[in-house]
This record gives structure tokens, C-alpha cells and sequence, in this order.
């Protein structure tokens, strides 16, 4: 019984036949592709990108109101309501730390500017240091390393400059400032 059904099977499968290209997908018809109209498709675009840019380039761009940096309207109304005072000894404490603070700041550029002053004077001796050695090895190449060249400026430092914090009583003579910035309604 088994060789029936197995004789049946081999049978089966050799009387159908497949070839390679019944596996294939069918062709699909090309397109015939016009250059006129593709370059006029082209064209198309560019113009349409000339306008938007044209367009975004007339207006310039305004920024957006931040509106976590606005008050609410109930907080503006109150804002007279909600300013401190200042009292007299508030006043000359505040007066005592900004002095202070100027102090501070006036030191601490100084001994900046003396570390930066050290710092040029150990690289001028280790140049010093050099040229003496060149000098006393080489001194063809020592000649030739003094030649001044007459487009580099010598760094020369005659004084100390002081940087303070700005004077906050100080009025410039210059004009009067004006305030440009929009103000945004909702």
C-alpha cells in the first residue's frame, strides 16, 4: 500500500514542470519620460523656492513672547503693593557691600594682572637664557636670530592697569538711551 502512495506522489511531481522565469514578477511597462516636461517640472521648483525665499527675506522674523517671563495681569496690578521698602540701615549696609565688593574685585584683578605679568617675564628670561646660549655656540645663527624684523612690535608693559567695577553715579555725556524693544499683546 505504501508503494502506491509513494508512486503516486513521484508521479504527481514529475508531470509538473516549473521554469525559472514563471518565478519572476511580471515586467512592468516603462514610463517614457519627456525632458521637456521634466525641465519644466525643474523650473517649477526653482520658481516656487525664489518666491518662499523672497517671501521669508521681505519679513524679517519676529520672535515669540516668552510667556513664562511675563507676569500675570493680577501681578501687575498689584505691583505697587508688592515693593519693599528700604530702610536707612538697609541703605548703608547695602552701601558697605558694595564697597566692599569693589575692593575685592580692584585686589583680585591686580593679582591677576601681576600673574600675568610673572608669566610674561619667566618666557622673556627663557628667551634671554636661549639667545645666550645661541650666543656663545652658534654665533652666525645668533646674528641672524637679533636681525630686527620690522613687522613685528616689541610687547612692552610700562604700567599696571586698575580695573574697577563701574561707577554706578557716573552719566555718560553721550545722548539719551532709548528703549527699542516690542512690546508683545496678547
Amino acid at each position: 500500500m505504501l508503494s502506491i502512495i509513494q508512486r503516486s506522489l513521484l508521479a504527481s511531481s514529475r508531470s509538473i514542470h516549473l521554469s525559472a522565469i514563471s518565478y519572476a514578477e511580471p515586467l512592468r511597462k516603462k514610463k517614457i519620460i519627456n525632458p521637456l516636461t521634466t525641465k519644466k517640472q525643474f523650473e517649477r521648483k526653482v520658481r516656487r523656492l525664489e518666491r518662499e525665499i523672497n517671501r521669508l527675506q521681505a519679513v524679517p522674523l519676529k520672535l515669540k513672547p516668552i510667556l513664562e517671563q511675563q507676569l500675570p495681569p493680577h501681578v501687575v496690578r498689584e505691583l505697587d503693593q508688592r515693593q519693599r521698602s528700604i530702610t536707612a540701615e538697609e541703605r548703608t549696609e547695602l552701601h558697605r557691600m558694595i564697597i566692599y565688593l569693589n575692593k575685592i574685585w580692584s585686589i583680585y584683578k591686580g593679582l591677576e594682572t601681576r600673574e600675568e605679568m610673572r608669566r610674561i617675564k619667566s618666557v622673556v628670561d627663557a628667551q634671554q637664557k636661549a639667545m645666550d646660549i645661541l650666543e656663545r655656540d652658534y654665533p652666525d645663527l645668533y646674528k641672524k636670530a637679533i636681525e630686527i624684523d620690522p613687522n613685528l612690535i616689541p610687547y612692552q608693559v610700562m604700567n599696571v592697569k586698575k580695573h574697577t567695577a563701574p561707577n554706578p553715579s557716573y552719566q555718560c555725556p553721550d545722548g539719551r538711551e532709548q528703549d527699542t524693544t516690542k512690546e508683545w499683546r496678547l
